[in-house]
């Protein structure tokens, strides 16, 4: 199993590009700490792991990372439940330089781009049968940037 993360993250550090001037924050729209949420979720954003505990703050649980200024950012993610992979992916999208991006994950079982003011894409990682909360659930992964500056609000 650590060695797949591993060869994923590699791949993903291997397609992406250096900067240091935008960010993204990103948003865990479901529970972290049940299986039928985003307990198991391993989450891999230009070749880094981003670890679900150190995500903080009041409502929803949100972390901010900085990300390159162009080229392509990969994403990838793996979902574990009881030790096996439930659901796997990998997508990444276009960046521009000096913007502020937000990255959602949602368990779904329809595209929840409706849901997000902004948004820009959207991606699914379907969930295996026997560990979907609900028939047709998927990860969901819905994404979007602003300049930095401005006044839009997500």
């Amino acid at each position: 199993m650590r060695s797949r993360w591993s060869m994923i993250l590699a791949s993903a550090l291997v397609l992406s590009a250096c900067g240091d001037g935008s960010t993204l924050e990103i948003r865990l729209r479901d529970a972290i700490d049940q299986p039928t949420g985003l307990a198991g979720l391993r989450l891999g954003v230009d070749g880094s792991n981003v670890h679900l505990d150190e995500f903080g703050g009041d409502g929803v649980p949100t972390r901010r990372i900085g990300v390159p200024e162009d080229g392509r950012l990969p994403v990838v993610v793996l979902l574990l439940q009881g030790g096996s992979v439930v659901a796997e992916g990998a997508f990444s999208w276009e960046l521009q330089p000096d913007f502020e991006w937000t990255l959602d994950i949602w368990r779904a079982t329809s595209d929840p781009i409706d849901q997000c003011l902004g948004c820009s894409g959207s991606f699914e990682v379907p969930i295996a049968t026997g560990a979907q909360g609900r028939p047709g659930e998927s990860l969901w992964f819905t994404w979007g940037g602003r300049p930095k500056g401005s006044d839009i609000v997500f």
